[in-house]
């Protein structure tokens, strides 16, 4: 009979897993000491690209205007109505949140503080974005580049309308009546003059929209007037023919 003889590891008894998973301080650093050199350099590699990306890094400031819209006193109709909590109506807020991002408020920003013409926005419209200089660079090996046109003033106030929506952020909690216009640039007093320049806009806008309707208003009523005047008129003319046809007028004086 043929027998199956075993090496000799497998005879003896099983090494120790928790000997081989421990390792001594002193033997990580020595390895640690071996490969000083490869840690510092990859150490280097890492800290100096961040430091110099976190010192690139440009400061922004934050400012904030606050307006309160919708605040209409409620009907007394009885004590417990009155004393209760109003309803928000999420709906009209939500309107007026949606004028405040509109294009035409943000034009209406930069013409009214000239932000066309604001260092800031002239740097941020000028500047070329590094993927598309890497295109233009690979690009013009193989065809030859088509020279940049300079935009128009309308492009300009375009372009820095659109510039605003990414700086300002327009919120409502959705449980009261405030809106918060926060605008946010590297610069703290061009922040505050934004934030405050949507606010101002804003009513000047409520304002003309309220003065119009007046104006449509007493259009309508002067339009109605005229003809009630003239029907008024002619009512009084049928009068006074009649008493001059009846004798009237006379019976009047001689009772006089």
């Amino acid at each position: 009979m043929n027998t199956l003889q075993l090496p000799s590891s497998y005879n003896g008894p099983a090494p120790d897993q928790m000997a081989i998973q421990q390792v001594s301080p002193l033997h990580a650093f020595s390895v640690m000491n071996r490969h000083r050199l490869a840690i510092a350099l990859v150490t280097l590699a890492v800290a100096i690209p961040a430091g110099a990306a976190i010192f690139s890094l440009k400061p922004y400031y934050n400012a904030s205007s606050i307006l309160i819209v919708g605040t209409r006193q409620a009907p007394f109709r009885d004590l417990q109505a009155t004393v209760a909590s109003p309803e928000v109506d999420t709906v009209a807020v939500n309107s007026e949140v949606s004028i405040l991002r509109s294009p035409a408020i943000a034009r209406a920003v930069v013409q009214k503080l000239d932000l066309v013409n604001n260092p800031e926005v002239r740097e941020t419209l000028d500047s070329v974005p590094l993927v598309r200089r890497v295109m233009d660079f690979v690009t013009s090996f193989f065809v030859t580049p088509t020279p940049q046109v300079p935009m128009t003033q309308a492009e300009r106030v375009q372009a820095t309308a659109a510039l605003l929506d990414r700086w300002v952020t327009i919120l409502n909690d959705g449980r009261s009546y405030i809106i918060t216009i926060t605008a946010s640039t590297n610069d703290a007093q061009t922040s505050a003059r934004v934030a405050n320049a949507y606010a101002d806009v804003y009513l000047d806008f409520k304002r003309h929209m309220k003065i119009s309707a007046t104006w449509q208003a007493n259009a309508m009523l002067d339009e109605q007037i005229v003809p009630l005047r003239e029907r008024l008129r002619k009512a009084e003319q049928a009068v006074q023919a009649f008493r001059e046809k009846n004798g009237l007028i006379a019976a009047e004086l001689e009772r006089a």
